[in-house]
């Protein structure tokens, strides 16, 4: 049990090591330009990176600089919490069983 265990965590470690290879090579081609990202790239990056530490990110020399990735975070809260798919220009509709009394009580009392 322990020695699948032990292969398991190498070879995770082996993964590890080829990403952190392949990122240092592709900042390397960036030569300090920006990257863009989608909004759905961005959102996802963003959750992804919810949980770790701003100390690990810093350490790891990610693309995106820890401080974006808060704001991106907050601004997806915020967005979460916003309710405006919600709002609707204008006064809400009268209830039709209230425009129905109310033309009822018309006919029945002209005065």
């Amino acid at each position: 049990m322990f020695i699948v265990g032990g292969w398991i965590s190498r070879g995770q470690v082996i993964v590890i090591e080829y990403l952190r290879t392949e990122n240092r090579m592709l900042r390397e081609r960036l030569e300090g330009r920006s990257l863009r990202f989608s909004d759905r790239e961005s959102a996802l990056l963003t959750r992804k990176a919810f949980g770790i530490p701003r100390k690990v990110l810093l350490e790891r020399g990610t693309l995106v600089t820890p401080d974006t990735l808060q704001r991106r975070h907050r601004q997806l809260i915020a967005r979460k919490f916003d309710f405006s798919s919600r709002r609707r220009p204008g006064r809400p509709r009268t209830m039709r069983v209230i425009t129905e009394l109310i033309v009822r009580m018309a006919l029945e009392n002209p005065r």
